[in-house]
């Protein structure tokens, strides 16, 4: 069983004051969650095969559409995947000693990741068929070879706790930036998407705090407990 979920959106403002305003929005659609699929890591090989994004009540294993981009930073990257009805189809044309692709779903509570890689020539596929709930939990990685090479699943960098800017009213449009005006307003969307402790291990808790530049003078300090997804608890479970 995977491990349940804590989701939690609230901004934070502050000009001469600070404050942070806790949503009630963890009943409500979770945001999308970015997951890398990648291979290699040992001695470099091209390798072949697909992966996929499919539900996760989905009898067979036809493909979902999604976001995606390839993590190859190669000048020939292009000639590596390409997208095909919804599969992302690996080609690799020349050995790599890593390669990878990065994915947006939507709808991650009910879907699944399919990553099928081989060596070629008649060599045996591995396979990695994971919820994505599970991934978010924990990464999900099987062996290529006896080489070294290995097939990874994992959320993105950065998308555990993700955090973003938002424009306020009081800010004229120009003047968007990091760089802002004394008494300017700054709101930053804090959205975690974070595994939860095993039981009897205690409440999760955001904590923030607000200190000067220059001086690391701490201005204000605050603590949130986040709350479990209620809308992904039959997925999840």
């Amino acid at each position: 069983m995977a491990p349940p979920l804590v989701r939690l959106t609230f901004a934070l403002a502050f000009a001469l004051a600070f404050c942070a305003r806790p949503s009630s929005a963890a009943t409500g659609p979770s945001r999308p969650a970015t997951i890398r699929v990648q291979w290699g890591g040992g001695t470099p090989h091209a390798w072949t095969g697909s992966v996929a994004v499919v539900a996760t009540d989905a009898a067979g294993d036809a493909p979902l559409a999604c976001e995606w981009r390839t993590l190859c930073t190669e000048p020939d990257a292009a000639a590596m995947v390409h997208e095909a009805e919804g599969t992302i189809v690996v080609h690799q044309v020349r050995p790599l000693s890593a390669d990878g692709v990065e994915l947006v779903v939507p709808d991650w509570q009910r879907c699944r990741i399919v990553a099928r890689l081989s060596a070629g020539d008649g060599q045996p596929v591995t396979t990695i068929d994971v919820p994505v709930s599970s991934v978010l939990g924990e990464p999900a990685q099987k062996p290529l070879d006896s080489i070294g090479n290995r097939l990874t699943v994992k959320p993105a960098p950065g998308d555990a706790l993700r955090v973003t800017m938002e424009p306020t009213v009081d800010v004229d449009a120009g003047a968007r930036g990091t760089v802002l005006r004394p008494g300017a307003r700054l709101r930053l969307r804090v959205d975690p998407l974070l595994a939860a402790r095993v039981e009897g291990g205690g409440p999760v808790e955001l904590r923030l705090r607000l200190k000067t530049a220059r001086q690391s003078r701490e201005l204000d300090t605050q603590a949130t407990e986040l709350a479990p997804i209620v809308a992904a608890a039959g997925a999840v479970g």
